[in-house]
């Protein structure tokens, strides 16, 4: 896709959302060492976890460009649990390609899509989070219904 709004296509996040321990109350040691590539369940390779955090970071972030100030305050719960839970999604797809996902995280992975919409329509408000400096507008190349003449026609008859 072409950016014509001149909208970045990523924001330099400096603190990912969440971290590896907000999985691990999620998951078991095991289930993510089996999940990032370790049959035995021991060793977590921390770099697919990076990886699947970092994807569920980009995807909040475009949702949420222009409606909040990015990246997000910490601690915002509704963020985390997003975040959390596109995580765990991404895991598993990265290890089964999306052949094998359970339905309980696929409908985690819906619930947190459907709120990051909400949220980005305004539906839901985030408590505490900043709303962006200046306001962005996809009207800068919107056909105008009336000639200037007719404005100022208009102003005139106001006056």
């Amino acid at each position: 896709l072409r950016n014509s709004q001149n909208i970045p296509c990523a924001v330099e996040v400096a603190m990912p959302y969440i971290e590896q321990s907000n999985i691990l109350g999620e998951l078991s040691q095991s289930e993510l060492a089996m999940l990032t590539g370790d049959p035995s369940g021991e060793t977590i390779d921390t770099n697919k976890v990076e990886a699947a955090i970092a994807s569920a970071d980009a995807l909040i972030n475009a949702y949420l460009f222009g409606r909040y100030e990015l990246p997000i305050s910490d601690g915002c719960a509704t963020i985390i649990f997003i975040a959390i839970s596109l995580t765990i999604y991404n895991l598993y797809a990265m290890k089964y390609r999306d052949s094998f996902v359970p339905n309980e995280v696929l409908s985690r992975k819906s619930e947190a899509v459907k709120l990051l919409e909400s949220i980005a329509k305004g539906k839901i408000i985030l408590a505490g989070a900043a709303s962006p400096s200046k306001i962005i507008s996809n009207n800068a190349f919107r056909k105008n219904y009336f000639t200037e003449e007719q404005l100022e026609e208009f102003r005139d008859f106001r006056e």
